[in-house]
């Protein structure tokens, strides 16, 4: 780790990221973050990985072998489905 930076928890649990940090990392304000706990119970966070695979949006409502779809494109493929079942090819 390069440097240590303190911060404290508000009322309802957040901390604000230094300005310095999110530039690096190129966080801006609704950056999908996970926020993970690992074995010896250090919080961790991260830039989101899970981004829908057809349109890459993080509103992701099915993930399976690793591979997530967002309602959008669920509701799609679905439509899809049936106009190709309907005309009956």
């Amino acid at each position: 780790m390069r440097s240590v930076m303190i911060r404290k928890l508000d009322g309802l649990g957040r901390i604000v990221l230094p300005k310095e940090l999110r530039d690096i990392q190129g966080l801006n304000e609704g950056t999908p973050m996970d926020v993970l706990l690992d074995d010896d119970g250090n919080v961790l966070l991260r830039k989101s990985t899970c981004h829908c695979i057809l349109c890459g949006s993080s509103k992701i409502v099915w993930t399976e072998n690793g591979k997530s779809l967002c309602g959008q494109c669920i509701e799609k493929i679905c439509k899809r489905g049936m106009e190709v079942h309907d005309d009956g090819k």
